[in-house]
């Protein structure tokens, strides 16, 4: 008894010790994402049904997911009489946690979409089926096997031209080992064999994983924990970096440059990318079969990347004279006529947003915790972004116009 006394003292003292730090961090008012993911074999990872925290990396946002798992509000699986639901498919720019649901470009175009009536639709559905770091892959996968159940009539694949990066894994190896990649077997794009030869999850461990994931949002002191962990790796690179504790390796031969994320997506004619736009194309021409076989009508809306919209015009020329390029939308050019060759509606939206910002010499990206012009879209930016998509789907979509006299192809890009 006397043992069970003495070590029941230390542990009351540290029990005391975390409820006065949980509580200290609580008065204090810091803000710590949260955990959002949830471990998946089908797409590598996606969003955790129902999982709810603040994201305070770029902006102090509480999100709050659905029941499947999307930042949006919970939908029934049939449309509502006299609706026209809208689906759009992409990764953070359009999961867009860091800002309010209600300013979500998705509904300003819903609101957009209402107001400007004329048309035989009572209501509009604009629904949210972005996760953070999807590549095509799980783009297509989130298209084929998880919209569908929500009959909608339109599906947006909404990305930038960064994602044509993600389509191999000697480009994008930061998706980890149980992401998806597909490549092509006989003209055919199908998933590579590291993809078809993963492992299923264990379930029992799946559940824990989760339910230790909701339990770390209620804490402050476990969610610090968990950016420190997070942290501990950078923090080790940069004492090995100062200390010269390890030398770094040389350069091999046709390894990437270091700036190749901030830069490649703006070069569409460069030899390293032709691959991963081969199988960018490949995955438009699975997204529209899937659209037809449903009766959806298909657009690509290519976002914005940062320094084709920055406010100050002699920083875009300095930057786009550094890359060597005739124009910063060469991808988003190249992916509008992918998409024009198969039918596909388009919007390439930098050009529109780039006058804006000019314009009006306000920044559509970034925060108060970024950069200038650096991040996701701000509320400005979603605001914008949310116009202009309303203005093109009133202008040529035929479903919301009622009809189906308006030709498929390239719309207007400016």
């Amino acid at each position: 008894m006397r043992f069970f006394r003495d070590a029941a003292i230390p542990v009351m003292c540290l029990a005391v010790v975390l409820l006065l730090l949980e509580a200290g961090l609580r008065v204090t008012g810091v803000r710590l994402t949260a955990s959002f993911f949830t471990p998946e074999r089908e797409r590598g990872y996606a969003m955790r049904p129902n999982a709810e925290g603040w994201e305070a990396a770029e902006n102090e946002n509480y999100v709050r997911l659905n029941r499947e798992g999307n930042y949006d509000r919970d939908r029934t699986f049939e449309v509502p009489p006299g609706t026209l639901r809208i689906a759009i498919v992409g990764s953070s720019e359009v999961e867009a946690q860091q800002v309010p649901l209600d300013k979500t470009f998705q509904a300003v175009i819903e609101r957009e979409l209402l107001k400007a009536g004329g048309s035989r639709w009572r209501n509009f559905e604009v629904m949210n089926f972005g996760v953070p770091g999807y590549g095509m892959a799980q783009e297509y996968l989130t298209l084929h096997n998880h919209v569908w159940k929500y009959h909608p009539q339109i599906v947006m694949l909404a990305t930038t031209a960064f994602v044509v990066l993600t389509n191999t894994r000697e480009l994008y190896p930061f998706q980890g080992q149980s992401a998806p990649f597909f490549d092509f077997e006989n003209g055919i794009l199908v998933p590579d064999s590291q993809t078809r030869s993963a492992p299923p999850l264990d379930q029992k461990r799946l559940r824990q994983k989760n339910w230790v994931s909701d339990l770390t949002n209620q804490s402050h002191l476990l969610l610090m924990l968990r950016q420190a962990r997070a942290n501990v790796p950078v923090i080790l690179h940069e004492i090995e970096q100062r200390w010269g504790l390890r030398v770094k390796p040389a350069p091999q031969p046709g390894s990437l440059p270091p700036d190749y994320q901030s830069a490649w997506p703006y070069l569409a004619n460069l030899p390293a990318m032709q691959k991963s736009w081969r199988i960018a194309d490949g995955f438009l021409s699975l997204m529209k079969q899937d659209c037809d076989q449903h009766g959806a009508e298909f657009w690509l809306v290519a976002l914005d990347m940062e320094m084709q919209v920055h406010p100050d015009l002699a920083t875009r020329e300095t930057f786009r004279k550094g890359l060597g390029v005739a124009s910063l939308y060469e991808s988003d050019e190249r992916l509008s006529a992918m998409a024009a060759a198969k039918s596909i509606r388009s919007l390439v939206l930098g050009p529109i947003l780039a006058d804006y910002t000019a314009a009006n010499h306000v920044a559509l990206h970034g925060f108060y915790k970024t950069e200038f012009n650096n991040g996701h879209w701000n509320e400005l930016g979603h605001q914008i972004a949310g116009e202009a998509i309303a203005r093109e789907l009133l202008k040529s979509s035929g479903v919301v116009r009622g009809s189906n006299d308006v030709a498929p192809g390239v719309t207007a890009s400016n």
